[in-house]
């Protein structure tokens, strides 16, 4: 079976959380290997939009005073409590705009200019065609595909598939053709195997890496990446050493799973009692030394499970650890109310959530 999904463009990524006027609680989340085009918000968000009929949302900064300064983001919902329109006014920079089918799949997502980005781009989802696409808009008004994807369904294994057939660096648009294949494996319930392989158009390998996600008891609490290299070593996998092999069988990942060689992790997720996610780190590596960054931040809740505020430390090799705090309050519906964070300053910034409502 077949099922169409829409390629990311790198370094874009829809907006949420305190933006969308909703808090509530903290959910550990990464990536998947694929997607369908997604609805969002999450489905806890879009209920509270629906039964509290919100049509949209603007998130105003306010001065010493609390008078209006300037606006920060506007968002647009439908009646099922979906984002329609993004407009961010403030870094990072963005306008989005989502659509929907009779059956509520979402079948296009549209990224329009900003600072960051030169040209329009097009996530499309044909559910009744089974076809996906990425598609940039220049302007003068002329469509270029970027890439299709599709996703594949065999037994408990799900394979992703890019043909990518422009490359976009800055203003420029390159003709260079590639093929990628994300292979998602589940050896256990709790574990998932990504492995992500890059091909030349004609089906030559050039490089494979893996990454993984460790769950206990349905709560995702660890994912990072798998050193192939470093495994094939450990295993003594004499043609991935000798012949360079650049990737490794499925028998040959789980093994190095289920013997912990060459794992790297980045992310980990604590919760506490009540399952909630109570602190969160994500450690990036900065160069080839191993040298890396981390960021930790904590979450805390009130009694009726509403996230109220959160810390957030980084920790680098070349910086001083800095530490933001930002606080949420709420109006009785359960929309967020206020915010006040320093994490953009060293004073804290003041922030009010005004909404507007269906009749």
């Amino acid at each position: 079976m077949r099922i169409p999904v829409v390629a990311a463009i790198v370094g874009v990524q829809c907006l949420s959380l305190p933006l969308a006027g909703v808090a509530q609680t903290i959910s550990a989340g990464a990536d998947e290997p694929v997607e369908l085009l997604t609805i969002s918000p999450d489905s806890v968000t879009r209920n509270l939009y629906r039964r509290t009929r919100v049509r949209s949302i603007v998130k105003v900064r306010l001065n010493g005073e609390g008078d209006v300064r300037d606006t920060v983001s506007y968002q647009e919902i439908d009646t099922a409590g979906r984002f329609l329109r993004l407009d961010t006014y403030l870094p990072p920079h963005a306008h989005q705009q989502w659509s929907y089918d009779a059956q509520g799949h979402c079948v296009s997502l549209v990224l329009y200019p900003t600072p960051n980005l030169v040209y329009s781009y097009l996530f499309n989802y044909n559910p009744e065609l089974g076809s996906s696409t990425h598609q940039g808009l220049r302007p003068n008004g002329k469509l270029f595909t970027i890439s299709e994807t599709t996703l594949e369904q065999r037994a408990d294994t799900l394979i992703k598939e890019t043909r990518t057939q422009r490359t976009l660096t800055g203003e420029a648009v390159t003709g260079l053709k590639a093929y990628q294949r994300t292979t998602r494996y589940t050896p256990h319930p709790d574990t998932v195997l990504l492995l992500h392989s890059r091909y030349t158009y004609s089906g030559q390998l050039l490089s494979s890496t893996a990454t993984y996600r460790l769950s206990r008891q349905g709560r995702l609490y660890e994912t990072g990446e798998l050193d192939l290299a470093k495994a094939a070593r450990l295993q003594k996998i004499s043609a991935f050493i000798k012949f360079k092999i650049k990737t490794l069988t499925y028998k040959q990942l789980v093994s190095a799973m289920r013997h912990t060689q060459g794992l790297v992790p980045r992310q980990w997720w604590r919760y506490d009692i009540h399952n909630r996610v109570v602190q969160h780190t994500n450690r990036q590596r900065l160069n080839q030394q191993g040298q890396f960054s981390e960021t930790m931040t904590k979450y805390s809740y009130n009694i009726i499970n509403q996230l109220i505020g959160s810390e957030l430390t980084t920790f680098g090799l070349q910086t001083p650890t800095q530490t933001s705090y930002t606080v949420f309050s709420y109006l009785p519906s359960g929309l967020l109310q206020g915010e006040t964070s320093n994490a953009r300053s060293e004073k804290p910034v003041f922030y009010r959530y005004l909404y507007q409502y269906y009749e």
